[in-house]
């Protein structure tokens, strides 16, 4: 028993009634569609938990939709199951609309939902297991109930200030600063006056955070000041003369390699498996290039995906294998723009394998085979 039908229609010609006063007199003719569609419209019933009966699509020629008598023409009341919703929140905020607690809706419902942060802390996203969010990032969204009880969670996180000086000060201009929660990645900037140098960032302990006058910061759980420090342009001190550098084995210039199959080879062993070549690897290497079997970004992806070198990067995050990659095979260090780029692709639907071909592939790889004289495909 979930309500009652008021206003009813019956048949004069089938039913057997008489007019009683609690209803309307139709013939079979009227009382079937597509004689009068508009006869229903305006029709409602209230919510009777824990379904709800309404007239939504009421000509349907469906088993749910037909009378006693299984004819397809009468109208019928639809019945639809109603489900509960819990609202929650985790700490540092609260769900305003439709507040938090149990709520009962019937499926296809739009619920629209509202979370407050507290001060201190900032709304992050939204969470449920099935449903429908209009945006999930956007405090005041609209939830689509599904057929199913379920949760919605409303997720605040503790918001911390990033302060950025100039040292000395008037000397340059820093930007990116304020409030943000942990994990934010934050664009930062230091742009110095006319007369003056950018040198880099350090920390309150003089640590040096980097070289590049913009990059990306990742909030710590902490408030954190960070400094921009410039130098006099103008001057231009005596420096005694530098002995050449010694580098890393897996840091050396690209210069430092002769242009030959065996250079090649000699810069992805120090670049990938960070040793000096064996004898028998080196001549099998070579050999397998010089004859055609191979080419340069063959040779690449046989080095990276060898037991040798997933030994030692297998257990990398995406972050250190992508930085590893372009050390590897551009000789130098990422760029944002490409880094999130590649992030994006491996964070997607595309393999570890798919991405160092695509990096085999770029103008820069194939820059670097041409140096050693080797086909890069």
């Amino acid at each position: 028993n979930v309500g009652t039908v008021e206003n009813s229609y019956y048949n004069t010609e089938t039913s057997g009634r008489k007019d009683t006063g609690k209803g309307y007199p139709r013939t079979t003719e009227q009382m079937t569609y597509p004689y009068d569609i508009a006869t229903y419209e305006g029709w409602d019933v209230p919510c009777y938990c824990p379904g709800v009966w309404n007239f939504e699509n009421i000509w349907q020629e469906t088993t749910w939709n037909r009378d006693h008598e299984g004819n397809p023409g009468y109208p019928a009341l639809i019945y639809q199951m109603a489900y509960t919703i819990a609202v929650e929140s985790t700490s540092g905020g609260e769900v305003t609309e439709p507040g938090e607690g149990n709520f009962t809706y019937a499926e296809h419902s739009a619920i629209d939902l509202v979370a407050v942060a507290e001060t201190g802390h900032r709304f992050v996203s939204w969470t449920a297991p099935a449903g429908s969010i209009g945006d999930e990032y956007a405090s005041e969204t609209t939830f689509i109930m599904p057929g199913q009880n379920l949760t919605v969670t409303a997720n605040f996180g503790q918001v911390y200030t990033l302060s950025l000086e100039a040292s000395p000060t008037g000397v340059g201009t820093v930007s990116g600063a304020g409030d943000y929660i942990e994990g934010a990645r934050v664009p930062i900037s230091a742009n110095p006056a006319a007369g003056w140098k950018f040198v880099n960032w350090t920390d309150e302990d003089d640590g040096v955070v980097s070289k590049a006058a913009s990059f990306t910061y990742t909030m710590p759980s902490e408030a954190v000041t960070l400094t921009a420090n410039f130098k006099d342009a103008t001057t231009h001190p005596v420096v005694p003369p530098v002995p050449a550098p010694v580098y890393p084995i897996d840091q050396k210039p690209l210069g430092t390699y002769g242009p030959s199959t065996a250079g090649g080879s000699t810069f992805f062993y120090h670049r990938i498996l960070g040793r000096e070549p064996d004898p028998e690897g080196m001549a099998n290497w070579i050999a397998a290039v010089d004859e055609g079997i191979i080419t340069g970004s063959d040779m690449a992806y046989l080095f990276i995906f060898s037991d040798e070198c997933q030994a030692a990067i297998s257990d990398y995050t995406n972050e250190e294998f992508i930085t590893f990659l372009y050390q590897a095979l551009f000789n130098r260090e990422s760029d944002e723009e490409g880094f999130q780029g590649w992030m994006a692709a491996l964070e997607g639907t595309m393999s570890r394998k798919e991405v160092v071909r695509l990096f085999t592939n770029s103008p820069e790889f194939i820059a670097i085979c041409d140096h050693f004289g080797i086909p890069a495909h």
